[in-house]
């Protein structure tokens, strides 16, 4: 589900945002999409370089796979509760746990090439 979220809103959030800037260029709000969905890859980016280190452990730089896991973290928290203050909805939460779950897993999983 996220991983259809994000190339759902690399579709639609860079049209989104020009239009929006277009309408008003003083508007930075339109800005904050693209950064989330940057975020976003970052963390897709994190997760795949995570399950690369499962399989050929030498061939990484464990800091960079931590900052790109971070953001995608990063990503999920700021789309479960952005605009709510510190409320999210269960679907939200439901969306966002499930990943941050499986990627904290991966990183069990991987731990002893991460953290070497």
């Amino acid at each position: 589900m996220p991983a259809g979220l994000l190339i759902v809103g690399t579709l639609l959030v860079p049209t989104v945002s020009a239009l929006k800037l277009a309408h008003d260029p003083r508007d930075w709000s339109a800005l904050l999409g693209l950064g989330l969905l940057g975020l976003g890859w970052l963390g897709l980016t994190g997760v795949v370089r995570t399950l690369l280190v499962l399989h050929e452990p030498q061939t990484f730089r464990p800091a960079l796979t931590a900052l790109c896991l971070a953001c995608g973290v990063a990503a999920v928290l700021l789309f479960c509760f952005a605009g709510q203050g510190l409320k999210a909805s269960w679907a939200k939460l439901l969306i966002g746990g499930a990943p941050i779950a499986c990627t904290a897993h991966l990183v069990f999983l991987a731990r002893r090439s991460l953290f070497a």
